[in-house]
């Protein structure tokens, strides 16, 4: 199963909003996600049946919490077991998070690898939300 990603230049106010319509969609096309380890290097295992997540530039982003990295950790995931997706509103890091998140797509390509963590010692997101669809 591929990556799926989209990117969009304009959507609404809220990443809420975005989120809203993963379920929604899921519904519609009989689509179900099965439950999430709440271990990292199992989560990593499991392809999203859908999209793999969503940024729009210059609000924010919602992505499938199946990444080696993201903004949900081990604390997170044990306190919301039926965690899913990652969403929030944000101005600015859309992009680079999209980047990181193709460079983990094709991390099995022989190549160079990327050093990511200086780019990421001052890259914070506020008002992280958490989904359960």
């Amino acid at each position: 199963m591929g990556t799926n990603y989209v990117v969009a230049y304009d959507g609404p106010a809220s990443m809420r909003t975005v989120y809203g319509w993963i379920p929604s969609i899921h519904s519609k096309l009989g689509i179900v996600i099965q439950d999430l380890s709440k271990e990292a290097n199992q989560r990593i295992k499991i392809a999203s049946p859908s999209i793999d997540g969503i940024f729009v530039l210059k609000k924010g982003f919602v992505y499938f919490d199946n990444v080696p990295f993201g903004f949900a950790n081990d604390n997170v995931r044990a306190e919301h077991a039926d965690l899913k997706w990652v969403f929030a509103d944000t101005p600015d890091g859309n992009l680079l998070l999209f980047f990181l998140f193709l460079q983990t797509a094709t991390a099995n390509i022989e190549g160079k690898w990327l050093n990511a963590l200086p780019y990421l010692q001052t890259f914070q997101v506020p008002n992280i939300s958490f989904g359960r669809a």
